[in-house]
């Protein structure tokens, strides 16, 4: 009788459940396992549709900047991503999302990184599918971390998204 969302691709998806629905964000939370010395940060979303999530980690880690790069998908694994405005030369980047399935949306936007200089690149996702080859495409491209929550268990997956559930819980029962 009642449904909680974990960030979900898209809220219409709320619309498919009778009875109340809650969705909760938990990307906030994908702040906590990235290094407390981040070099002039740079949260960068693969494109428009994830900037929130970009800003509310960014919010959470408590410092840096947000931007976006322009995607365009030609196919479930083929992407074109266009640089954003944001300078990153010599800064660290993490690159925020929702979902990563494949890999192939984040390492296009790391080779556009690389040649714009970034210092260190960092993913943070709040499910990573990481179908696939995806784990290693990632490495090969030069991310050195890959955070996410719990919503899918991979080795990954250092974030509980347990508070944010149990305090959408509380708050319906109430």
């Amino acid at each position: 009788d009642r449904v909680v969302l974990v960030n979900p691709h898209e809220e219409a998806v709320a619309s498919f459940f009778d009875g109340h629905v809650t969705v909760v964000d938990a990307a906030a939370r994908l702040a906590d396992p990235l290094p407390d010395g981040l070099n002039d940060p740079l949260f960068l979303s693969p494109d428009a549709g994830a900037v929130e999530l970009a800003e509310h980690v960014c919010d959470a880690y408590g410092r840096g900047d947000t931007d976006y790069f322009e995607k365009v998908r030609h196919s479930g694994s083929e992407v074109e991503i266009t640089p954003s405005d944001a300078d990153a030369s010599d800064r660290d980047v993490v690159i925020v999302d929702d979902i990563v399935a494949t890999g192939s949306t984040m390492s296009e936007a790391v080779s556009h990184l690389d040649s714009d200089g970034a210092r260190r690149v960092f993913a943070a996702c709040v499910h990573p599918l990481l179908v696939r080859n995806a784990r290693t495409k990632l490495e090969r491209a030069g991310i050195e971390r890959i955070v996410g929550t719990d919503t899918v268990e991979r080795d990954v997956s250092v974030v509980s998204v347990a508070p944010a559930v149990a305090a959408a819980v509380e708050t319906v029962t109430q």
